[in-house]
């Protein structure tokens, strides 16, 4: 009987080790954190290589473009690279958040075109 129980509680642990995620370990940004920074940094990677601003920012660094994003989210560089190389080391996740990245530059242009690709790399 106890052999049964045991067997039974084992195969419930493989079960839920399979259907599982694994949580984000504290001090990694959520799912929906990542996705509003990715944004924000592929945005200001955009407005560095076509120069197009409102703002004078043409001597304006990317180093800085990116610290301002961290600022507003609150976060450190530190905590952004922790929390992006957690993520892109879960490759279904990774993508997962890249697509709704995508989806939402994509809803920006004007139009609803989607011509946006992103490949995801390591920030700078």
């Amino acid at each position: 009987m106890l052999l049964r129980a045991v067997k039974i509680f084992a195969a419930l642990l493989v079960l839920l080790g399979c259907t599982g995620q694994e949580p984000p370990p504290e001090g990694i940004l959520s799912e929906a954190q990542m996705v509003e920074v990715l944004v924000d940094i592929h945005l200001a990677e955009g407005i560095k290589q076509t120069g197009e601003t409102t703002l004078d920012r043409t001597h304006l660094e990317i180093a800085d473009m990116y610290q301002s994003v961290f600022d507003h989210y609150g976060i450190t560089e530190a905590q952004f690279r922790e929390s992006f190389d957690w993520y892109s080391r879960r490759e279904v996740l990774f993508d997962k958040i890249y697509g709704k990245v995508i989806e939402r530059l994509n809803s920006m242009i004007p139009g609803g075109k989607e011509i946006i690709e992103v490949e995801p790399e390591e920030p700078y």
